[in-house]
C-alpha cells in the first residue's frame, strides 16, 4: 500500500538514504532533500552542482558525490556543509567509509582515474590510489581492504592502513558497478 509520494520539479537518479524516520536524495541540480515519514519535506539544501550519486549517511552527516568532480559534506544539524573536497573528475558513485586506526575515512572514486581517502572530519585528502581508467562505481569495503573496479577493466584492492594497492586482478570488460563482498568473497559485473 502507498503511503505517501513526493514529487519535486527535478528528476534525480539517487537512491534515497534515511535516517530517523526522513528520507534523504539528492536530485539532478544538486538539491538535497529530505522528507519525513508523512511525505512532508523537512530539508532543503542546495549543493548549486549536479549529482548523481546516491548519498551516504554517516553520523548525521550526508557525504555527496557530484559531478563537478567534488565530494560534499552536508551536515544534517547544521543544514550546511562542513567541507567540500575537489578532485578533477566527477564523482558518479556513493562515498563509502573505512576505519583506520583510529581514524575514520571517506573513500570514493573518481573520473580522474584516482581512488581517494579523504579525512572524514575535515575533508583533507590522506591518500589517492591510481587506476587505469574512469572509476565509475561504489568503492567497496572489507575490513581495512578497499575493493573497487574502474572502466579498465581491472578490479584492484588497496590495503587502507598500509596505504597501498596490494592486489588486482584483470576481468577483460568495463567495470561500471560497484563490487559487493560477502564473507571472504567479492562479487561484480562487467
Amino acid at each position: 500500500t502507498l503511503l505517501w509520494s513526493y514529487t519535486s520539479d527535478q528528476r534525480s537518479v539517487s537512491s534515497p538514504v534515511v535516517l530517523h524516520g526522513t528520507t534523504y536524495w539528492c536530485d539532478t541540480k544538486g538539491v538535497v532533500r529530505g522528507v519525513d515519514a508523512e511525505g512532508k519535506e523537512v530539508f532543503n539544501f542546495d549543493l548549486h552542482t549536479p549529482v548523481e550519486a546516491t548519498p551516504m549517511l554517516h553520523d548525521s552527516t550526508l557525504y555527496i558525490g557530484c559531478i563537478d568532480g567534488s565530494v560534499a559534506a552536508v551536515s544534517l544539524s547544521k543544514r550546511d556543509t562542513a567541507w567540500c573536497f575537489r578532485c578533477e573528475g566527477q564523482v558518479s558513485a556513493s562515498p563509502n567509509s573505512v576505519k583506520i586506526g583510529e581514524h575514520t575515512a571517506i573513500i570514493f572514486g573518481s573520473y580522474d582515474n584516482y581512488m581517494y581517502s579523504i579525512d572524514r572530519h575535515t575533508g583533507a585528502r590522506h591518500r589517492r590510489f591510481e587506476s587505469g581508467y574512469y572509476i565509475n562505481g561504489a568503492v567497496a569495503i572489507h575490513d581495512s581492504h578497499a575493493l573497487y573496479g574502474s572502466c579498465d577493466g581491472w578490479l584492484r584492492v588497496v590495503d587502507c592502513e598500509q596505504g597501498i594497492t596490494t592486489d588486482s586482478l584483470e576481468l577483460g570488460g568495463y567495470i561500471p558497478a560497484s563490487p559487493a563482498i560477502t564473507g571472504d568473497y567479492a562479487y561484480l559485473s562487467d
